[in-house]
């Protein structure tokens, strides 16, 4: 498994971690806002500019 992140590109190879990277995105990917309602917050937030 790799990640990219701002700076660089973090290779994975242990199973053990790869699975707990797995399980860290899977619990954001579940409590992260829709495509629709990531649109809307970032139109809200940009007329409060």
């Amino acid at each position: 498994m790799y990640m990219d992140t701002v700076g660089e590109t973090v290779w994975v190879e242990s199973v053990e971690e790869s699975a707990q990277h797995s399980t860290r995105f899977d619990r954001i990917a579940k409590v992260s806002l829709g495509a629709g309602d990531s649109a809307t917050l970032v139109d809200s937030i940009g007329k409060e500019m």
